[in-house]
């Protein structure tokens, strides 16, 4: 929760687009409220809209933005394990569907680190990654960043 209050305070700072800061702040409430597969749609839009904007290349947005890659990773990998909502029980999900899902967080978590994101203990120790965590893929891609 204090790296959501954290990523809250983030996008207030930002100068940039205010209709892809605007639906970051919408997809970090979801999250907060545990509506996890809204939130997956609103952080792509988002992500989508900076791009646009140019703000992945705008220094002033990277720390935000590292975190929002982050976060987008955290309900790819829910999604993977079928949690949807923080209430509800886990669905049934395809393994199929799961590998891609899995690999779009990996593909989320290894932005989110190109953008700066460093908390490799927050990383290793997220339940919300627990689905990606034994991965080799993620055990390659965090010794990759780590060496950096």
């Amino acid at each position: 929760m204090a790296l959501l209050q954290e990523w809250l305070a983030n996008t207030r700072k930002l100068s940039a687009s205010p209709s892809w800061v605007r639906s970051l702040s919408k997809a970090g409430y979801r999250v907060a409220w545990g509506n996890y597969e809204r939130a997956r749609e609103l952080f792509e839009d988002a992500l989508e809209k900076a791009r646009k904007a140019g703000a992945l290349e705008d220094p002033e947005s990277r720390d935000t933005l590292s975190i929002s890659f982050y976060n987008l990773a955290c309900v790819y990998s829910l999604a993977s394990a079928g949690k949807r909502y923080t209430r509800a029980k886990p669905s049934p999900v395809l393994e199929g569907e799961a590998k891609i899902l899995r690999a779009k967080a990996l593909d989320a978590l290894e932005r989110s680190l190109d953008l700066g994101y460093r908390e490799f203990g927050h990383i290793r120790g997220d339940s919300d990654l627990s689905p990606i965590h034994a991965t080799t893929e993620f055990v390659a891609l965090l010794a990759k960043y780590e060496k950096k």
